[in-house]
């Protein structure tokens, strides 16, 4: 208990694994094996649904005493009565009694897993708390059906091969803990973590993500609850739009490469408590940027490594009167909303320096920071630029 309070106290936003919790049995890669805590809550439809790909053979073991042997893509249910299930009652955030199974699956040959419930009462909380899976087979691994209510608070695939995670975990918005292992043909990671909780992974530490070969992550993370987001590298994906929207809990992100990304319009729009971004690696590929970080109120620096083939960028940095660094390398197009911001007179020069030559008539505002007055528009001038200063 002491331990836990001092990880509390030096992390605010660490994950503490209840302590009533039981212990879920080890699962690393290369065992072939499912558990997962699952509550069975007073007064409640426990009824847990759960189907398998594969080859069958699949040994399923519903964590009340009883087993069975699975054959391929068959649908298996198991109402509990929480009156029979033995072991301490415990009390969860909003006050409800719960009791504890483990359910475990040893794999055959395991190719899709699915985790439902039968009942469509969205009153009823959906049981999982813990789980953990590691089967190098797995193309499929989803949390499915009613997950608005879910209570998993710990997901962990520590091996697989999926290939199309999809909105699997969306909803799970009292997920903390994430560790994700996906198979190089994944393509797309489209609202996959949309509307989850804060996020970390497995060392506590912020959520982060190398996935070379992603070519979609259309709305992401949109509405994730995450307070801290590491790095992020999605050197493949094209398709970015609305990656980040609706962040509101986001205070800090780490570097992020799309640098084959086309459109990364409303990536962070609304994330209106958003401070530090890292470097966005970009490439001439980038056409649209439009909202791309509108509202984001208090964010303080902007950083895009190539904006030469923008095209649109319609309301990109409307409400971000809190830049003190912008930097837009490369940039030829005018109408970026650059003016009413905190940037010094070092600043403004540095982003002037940024630009490229404008491509024809093209003009920029800059009027509105402390350093407006003071900075040296011949260096966007010299480029062909028109510069508003006051």
């Amino acid at each position: 208990m002491i331990q836990d309070l001092y990880i509390k106290a030096a992390y605010p936003d660490a994950w503490v694994r209840n302590r009533d919790w039981l212990t879920l049995p080890t699962v690393e890669s290369g065992d072939e094996k499912f558990a997962g805590l699952y509550a069975i809550y007073s007064g409640s439809e426990n009824n847990l649904r759960v189907r398998l790909g594969g080859s069958g053979g699949h040994v399923l073991a519903w964590g009340e005493g009883s087993t069975q042997t699975t054959t391929n893509n068959t649908y298996y249910t198991k109402a509990y009565d929480y009156t029979a299930i033995s072991g301490s009652v415990s009390v969860d955030h909003k006050g409800r009694n719960y009791k504890q199974v483990i359910v475990t699956i040893d794999f055959e040959t395991a190719s899709t897993v699915e985790l439902e419930r039968s009942d469509t009462n969205l009153e009823y909380p959906t049981g999982w708390l813990d789980v953990v899976v590691a089967a190098a087979n797995m193309t499929k691994c989803t949390l499915s059906q009613q997950r608005r209510s879910t209570e998993l608070e710990r997901l962990r695939i520590v091996q697989s091969n999926i290939t199309s995670p999809g909105s699997a975990y969306q909803y799970t918005n009292r997920l903390r803990i994430l560790e994700l292992n996906i198979g190089t043909g994944a393509s797309s990671l489209a609202s996959t973590f949309s509307d989850t909780g804060n996020i970390r992974d497995t060392n506590n530490n912020p959520f982060s993500l190398t996935l070379p070969a992603i070519t979609s992550l259309a709305s992401t993370f949109a509405n994730c609850l995450t307070t801290k987001l590491g790095n992020m590298t999605f050197t493949g994906a094209t398709l970015t739009q609305s990656t980040f929207k609706g962040m509101r809990n986001l205070i800090s992100i780490g570097d992020i490469n799309v640098g084959n990304s086309t459109k990364t319009t409303n990536f962070f729009n609304a994330n209106i408590n958003m401070v530090d971004c890292g470097t966005i690696t970009t490439s001439a590929n980038l056409t649209h940027v439009g909202s791309m970080f509108n509202s984001c109120y208090n964010l303080r620096s902007v950083n895009l490594t190539n904006c030469s083939g923008l095209t649109s960028v319609s309301n990109m940095l409307v409400n971000c009167d809190g830049l003190e660094s912008l930097i837009l390398t490369g940039l030829t197009k005018g109408g970026v909303a650059a003016k009413d911001g905190r940037m010094n007179t070092a600043a403004l020069d540095a982003f002037m320096t940024s630009i490229g030559t404008a491509n024809g008539s093209q003009t920029l505002n800059i009027s509105g920071h402390p350093g407006s007055q003071t900075c040296d528009p011949s260096i966007a001038t010299d480029k062909g630029w028109t510069i508003t200063v006051s």
